[in-house]
């Protein structure tokens, strides 16, 4: 049965395609700069990743999601914008259709709220990228930043995700 999380398009093109890199990966910009090969994992309909393209120019950014509704309106914004650089496909996160090394820089802003605990857990635990040690320490960190901008945000995705009580 396929449970994917699907927007109304509408929806999509007023809240989550009005996104920016400045608002919600902050963190990030200091490491992007032209030439880069960047991909967005969970892209949604493209906003961050078109408002990183023109930072990495002339390298690439490409936006990958399991919606190809929402990769058809990031293509169609890309094209209106005339945005080159950028291309969207369909493709999981679990199966990526790239060899390894492709990417300078891979980033995935909110997708990751979309998959479920174990399946998430086991894969961060299971690729070597964190310990479940880790992963607790993590929690633990987000339960005192509770207080800082932002957080409930981050509180509601660690929620969708089980990590929190």
């Amino acid at each position: 049965m396929d449970q994917r999380y699907v927007i109304e398009e509408s929806v999509q093109r007023r809240y989550v395609g009005n996104r920016d890199a400045q608002t919600f990966l902050p963190f990030l910009l200091p490491h992007v700069r032209h030439g880069l090969d960047v991909l967005d994992a969970g892209c949604g309909v493209g906003s961050i990743a078109l408002d990183l393209a023109p930072r990495v120019a002339p390298g690439r950014i490409v936006g990958i999601d399991a919606d190809a509704g929402q990769i058809e309106i990031a293509r169609a914004s890309a094209a209106e914008r005339g945005i080159d650089n950028a291309e969207f496909v369909t493709a999981s996160v679990f199966e990526l259709p790239f060899d390894d090394a492709t990417f300078d820089i891979v980033y995935s802003e909110f997708a990751v709220g979309l998959f479920s605990a174990p399946s998430m857990t086991e894969t961060i635990v299971g690729e070597g990228w964190a310990s479940r040690d880790e992963l607790d320490a993590v929690i633990a960190a987000l339960r005192e930043w509770g207080e800082l901008p932002n957080a409930f945000a981050a509180w509601l995705y660690c929620g969708a995700l089980g990590w929190t009580s």
